[in-house]
């Protein structure tokens, strides 16, 4: 049986959403609208609706309505929403976004991925598979108030808990449902640059399969190695999606007038995710590969918290890793 009250939430925010005509939204714009439209509900309570109701995001397996394996429809209230590659939440859409499921992993903890996309490739197309496999962090930024940084520092740090009671700060403390919710200056999963990448092509005029340490210009990978299309592009920086800097003049204004004090928590991980590009048949270029890269010292105050490959990008389209988050294993904090 339904939780009438989040049932109730649920039901309030698609009725919001639906009499406003919305196509997209940032997710802190929808929560913020929401908490004027409907005052009773509590902000935390929105987010933590918004967060179930999201077919691909990972973390709506920690709440009601996910907790069991189940294929994702549009007709089910808990299936509203997904979020685009550029953080933007729209209605799910299953001809636009293809068919999602919760599913129980190998390790017995759930997840979500997609079944089958509805944007098909052509029987004639070849496929190019990129994988990276490897150590990886998810690495999350946020602003604390100084008096929560002695608190945290006072009570929770000498916990028996590997995370040295981060987590239960949070919530206890900042009444927030995970690390990954204090990531207002920096928010990012990925493998390191040290991880193994492959790439294979069954294009038939350009056959290769490459397995090897990342870098900036790979090749030749089977092809003539006087042609550009021999070798990869270089790295694309993407750090500006996921994080953000903090200039001079703004770091005297978090660290003076603001009071706070910036706090980086980052997990422990292994990844083995790929990413499948379809491209009309003897049309495949290598130099039109490029790795789309985070930098974590060009966010927050500069320090160097590790680069992360998140994706590819093709013929000017961006292909992202869907790495599993939110469910790490605790591996370092830090505050400036």
């Amino acid at each position: 049986m339904k939780n009438k009250e989040e049932e109730t939430s649920i039901e309030k925010i698609i009725r919001e959403w639906n009499s406003e005509g919305m196509i997209e939204i940032k997710k802190k714009d929808f929560i913020h609208h929401l908490s004027i439209i409907y005052p009773e509900l509590k902000e935390n309570t929105i987010k933590t609706m918004i967060t179930t109701m999201i077919v691909n995001k990972r973390t709506r397996t920690y709440y009601h309505g996910c907790k069991k394996p189940r294929k994702c429809s549009s007709e089910n209230n808990y299936d509203f929403l997904y979020v685009n590659d550029d953080n933007y939440l729209t209605k799910y859409d299953e001809g636009e976004h293809g068919f999602w499921e919760i599913y129980k992993r190998q390790d017995g903890k759930l997840d979500v991925k997609l079944v089958s996309d509805m944007k098909k490739a052509k029987a004639e197309d070849s496929i190019i598979t990129i994988s990276v496999k490897g150590a990886g962090h998810e690495c999350c930024q946020g602003l604390i108030t100084k008096e929560s940084y002695e608190i945290f520092k006072n009570q929770y740090i000498n916990s028996e808990y590997i995370d040295n009671g981060w987590i239960n700060f949070l919530d206890s403390e900042l009444n927030l449902s995970g690390y990954y919710e204090l990531s207002d200056i920096l928010n990012v999963v990925g493998v390191t640059y040290d991880a193994e990448i492959s790439i294979m092509s069954t294009e038939d005029n350009f056959p290769f399969e490459y397995v090897g340490e990342y870098s900036e210009e790979i090749g030749p990978l089977g092809g003539d190695s006087e042609k550009d299309s021999s070798y990869i592009g270089f790295a694309d920086s993407v750090t500006q999606d996921y994080g953000k800097w903090i200039s001079d003049t703004e770091y005297q204004n978090v660290q003076k007038l603001e009071n706070k004090t910036l706090a980086t928590f980052k997990t422990s991980e292994f990844f083995d995710v790929s990413i499948e590009i379809s491209v009309e048949n003897g049309s495949f270029e290598l130099g039109k590969l490029n790795f789309m890269t985070v930098s974590s010292d060009s966010c927050g105050y500069g320090t160097d918290y590790g680069d992360f490959i998140v994706g590819v990008i093709y013929d000017n389209e961006k292909y992202y890793f869907d790495y599993p988050s939110g469910s790490g294993t605790p591996f370092s904090i830090h505050f400036e």
